[in-house]
């Protein structure tokens, strides 16, 4: 946001479009680095011989976890530049589930393209106000924030319900 506020004050060094392009770039690497990262993290873990790394491996869970993201790659690697928590993990995952690296940077790119656009876009337009956008994101990422809880704990709680009925 502030970005955009800058490239749009008169006298700025800075362009729109160039900014555009460096938001655009450092994401996308940013997220391709995670996403090769996440292709070879399974590797790892398989191998490790630490304790605590190998506990995170269980193939089970981490099973269902790639089948559902490869069920819903498309929604979920488009709406995950739109949550703070998801944005970092979700490159990591589609790695590991191997998704296709160039459906992955067309979707991340246009994913990008929204939020990245809307919050320079913004910054733009309020100009001096564009402090205003980091008070709605506060209460925008406060929702999304319950929300993300909300389905962690129910999630947790499906995972208790379906032990207790194991054991009876």
């Amino acid at each position: 946001m502030f970005s955009g506020f800058l490239a749009s004050s008169p006298g700025s060094p800075l362009s729109f479009v160039s900014v555009v392009v460096a938001t655009y770039l450092g994401n996308l690497l940013g997220a391709l680095v995670m996403y090769f990262f996440g292709e070879r993290i399974l590797h790892f873990l398989k191998r490790s011989r630490f304790p605590f790394l190998s506990a995170l491996y269980q193939e089970e869970n981490l099973h269902k976890t790639l089948v559902w993201f490869r069920r819903y790659e498309f929604v979920v690697v488009l709406l995950s530049r739109f949550s703070a928590g998801i944005r970092f993990f979700v490159s990591i995952v589609a790695g590991m589930s191997k998704m296709n690296v160039i459906k992955f940077v067309l979707l991340y790119s246009i994913a990008i393209s929204l939020w990245c656009g809307l919050l320079l876009l913004g910054g733009s337009v309020l100009g001096a106000n564009w402090n205003q956008i980091v008070v709605m994101l506060s209460y925008y990422n406060q929702v999304i924030g319950f929300i993300i809880l909300c389905l962690f704990l129910y999630f947790l709680y499906q995972i208790k319900k379906k032990r207790n009925t194991k054991l009876t």
